[in-house]
Order: structure tokens, then C-alpha cells, then sequence
């Protein structure tokens, strides 16, 4: 596993690899696309553990990265609704580690209504690490997504994080 600055554990090598050979894929493509959750968390250097890695993008970049992910790719990308959130999602495995992606993904709001798609390029904040620089979501909109999904308590340590980072 990767270790930040702080000692603690983060990504495994696997994940690493995987991340940069979707780096790689997606390197010649006009794709904007961003890492989001436990991975994007690990890479900014907070203390979690990354079970997958998760990649939003718009609805047309979810089939380009599905495409220039072809090889690895074994739930093809398709329109899918839960409960709470529904976006155009497909999966991959690179090296044993699940890739999910997202395109204009809109999560529920309370009053049952869908919330659009936010513009990611107005989201994405680059985050120098393992010798680049990577596009993940800005914190305080993870937090707000989590919040809406009735994760709060992610939300509140994100928020945490950001204070005591501030």
C-alpha cells in the first residue's frame, strides 16, 4: 500500500496501478472526468480505505471511457435508476480492482425530485500525488452528495476534514 506523508495506509499497489493506467487510457481524450469518493479521499490524504475506484463524467464520457476501457470492461455502460441516484454506470476491472463509472449522475432531493447533473468542470480541483496530477471532486460537494444520500456520516467527516484543513 501507498504511503502519504502521514504514515497511515492508502491506496494498495493494485489500486495504484489501475489508477494510473486509467490515467493513461484516458490521457488522449477530451473526457472531463474526475475521481470521486473513498479513492479521491485516499489520494488527498485522508485516513480511509479505498474499496474501488470511482470515476464521474458526463453521459457521452461514460461511453468514451467505456470504449477506451474496452478490455477491462464487464458491466457494459447503460442508463440505470435506484432509489436514490441514477446515472448512465458501468464497471470495469483493471489488475482485480472494480472501476465504477458515472456519467450525469442526479441524485434524488427530498422532496423526491431528481437534482441535475452538476457541471464537473466547475468541480474538479487537481491533486498533485503519486507523481501527477489527478481531477477529484471538490470536498465540499462530496459532502453535499453524501449528505444527500442519507450518508451524513461520511458527510460530517468530510466536513471535519475540510475545517481542520482550512
Amino acid at each position: 500500500m501507498a504511503r502519504p506523508a502521514g504514515g497511515s495506509l492508502r491506496l494498495t499497489h493494485a489500486q495504484i496501478k489501475a489508477l494510473h493506467q486509467i490515467r493513461h487510457a484516458l490521457s488522449e481524450s477530451n473526457v472531463v472526468w474526475a475521481i470521486t469518493g473513498s479513492t479521491a479521499f485516499a489520494i488527498r490524504g485522508l485516513d480511509t480505505v479505498a474499496h474501488d475506484i470511482d470515476l464521474q463524467t458526463d453521459a457521452t464520457g461514460a461511453y468514451t471511457i467505456q470504449r477506451l476501457l474496452a478490455p477491462y470492461m464487464v458491466w457494459p455502460v447503460r442508463y440505470r435508476i435506484s432509489p436514490k441516484v441514477r446515472s448512465h454506470f458501468g464497471r470495469a476491472i483493471i489488475v482485480g480492482v472494480i472501476v465504477e463509472i458515472m456519467g450525469s449522475i442526479e441524485k434524488r432531493r427530498a422532496d423526491g425530485a431528481w437534482a441535475s447533473a452538476p457541471n464537473l468542470s466547475a468541480l474538479i480541483e487537481w491533486i498533485s500525488w503519486d507523481g501527477n496530477t489527478w481531477p477529484v471532486l471538490a470536498l465540499d460537494y462530496e459532502a453535499s452528495a453524501y449528505h444527500a444520500l442519507g450518508r451524513h456520516d461520511v458527510a460530517n467527516r468530510l466536513e471535519s476534514w475540510i475545517t481542520d484543513h482550512a
